[in-house]
């Protein structure tokens, strides 16, 4: 496989040194993405052998991939740490993918535009075949992440009819349910799912990470659902413990826009409005297709800055010429409701 012919060509110094402490976590990472890469495109077990060009000898990650790894220190966040290893893989292994396949991954690097497009170019779902429900369960995917619910709602509806006891499909049907605003299907989905992990009660931050693995991460998880994430949150009483946990979600959850959005009305809530505003921004800038989120930075940012001339007034300009020639509105969702006499006040009250 040429993705494993570039492992060995990229390697150029000869029993190469970690150059520094952060040769021992990218190695950790590389492994942790590989295996999320292969879990998220359904590509199966990849195998692979880093090793010397001259002497065979077997290299580390950060060794062989001495390039990447230059490349991954530069970046500060561990999700764009991980979007950039993604397309790395992608770059290597994209050929000989299915192209729902490569669509699961463009949603995960938080290009779910990208990825429908590519579902939409190639052919479509074939009913009884192998691939029918995971290709369909790709559709549903990219809707939510750009947020189309009933469209994510139509695809996850056709995977759950034809696999119906899989837990992860179970899950995706559940959020696109949520999603649309249905509430007692999804709940009884999720109680059952919860159930069935047989989680203990939680007492101390080490048992809440404990918990979040086992219960929501991708990789370890039994339920990796961005929407049931933010309900536990919501529902944590504890501050140190409601802090780690929505921590532990950023991390694992920071494709998710819902999830995003979420976290940023949260934030609100809890007073910290300076970075639930540049959380709101931030998502908005990657993905200007979303409605809600736009719609609410627009009225968080009136409340901030009603002159629009003091805080980034182009962007300002450019969210409002947006949300106008799409002729967004507030119907149909859970607009802010804020009462923010500057940057640091406190709000009212955010949507549920």
């Amino acid at each position: 496989m040429q993705f494993l012919k570039n492992f060995r060509s990229k390697t150029t110094v000869e029993n190469q040194k970690p150059v520094d402490n952060q040769a021992e976590t990218f190695d950790l990472t590389w492994a942790k993405t590989l295996h999320l890469f292969q879990i998220i495109s359904g590509v199966g077990e990849i195998s692979f052998r880093l090793t010397h060009p001259k002497t065979g000898k077997p290299l580390k990650p950060h060794e062989g991939l001495n390039a990447t790894f230059a490349e991954w220190k530069q970046i500060q966040s561990r999700w764009d740490q991980e979007r950039y290893l993604f397309s790395f893989m992608l770059s290597g292994l994209g050929k000989s993918m299915n192209a729902w396949q490569v669509a699961n991954i463009l949603t995960a690097a938080r290009q779910p535009d990208k990825a429908l497009q590519l579902l939409q170019e190639n052919p479509q779902p074939i009913t009884d075949t192998k691939d029918y429900v995971p290709h369909c369960c790709s559709f549903a995917n990219a809707y939510v992440g750009l947020q189309e619910a009933n469209l994510a709602l139509e695809w996850a509806r056709k995977a759950f009819n034809a696999a119906p006891t899989n837990s992860s499909i179970r899950a995706l049907y559940a959020d696109a349910l949520r999603l649309t605003g249905e509430c007692e299907e999804p709940e009884e989905i999720y109680a059952e799912l919860i159930k069935s992990a047989r989680l203990t009660g939680q007492d101390d931050n080490e048992q809440i990470t404990t918990m979040f693995l086992r219960l929501l991460a991708r990789d370890t998880g039994k339920i990796a659902s961005p929407v049931l994430a933010i309900q536990l949150a919501d529902m944590m009483i504890d501050k140190t413990q409601a802090d780690e946990f929505w921590k532990l979600g950023e991390a694992e959850f920071y494709a998710s826009p819902y999830f995003r959005m979420h976290h940023a009305y949260h934030m609100l809530n809890s007073g910290q409005t300076e970075r639930a505003l540049a959380k709101l921004v931030a998502l908005v800038q990657e993905m200007p297709w979303l409605r809600e989120a736009s719609l609410n930075l627009d009225i968080l940012l009136k409340q901030i800055d009603p002159s629009a001339k003091k805080f980034m007034p182009e962007f300002q300009n450019q969210l409002r010429q947006r949300i106008s020639e799409k002729g967004w509105t507030t119907e149909g969702m859970h607009p802010l409701q804020v009462d923010v006499k500057g940057i640091g006040t406190q709000t009212t009250s955010v949507p549920p």
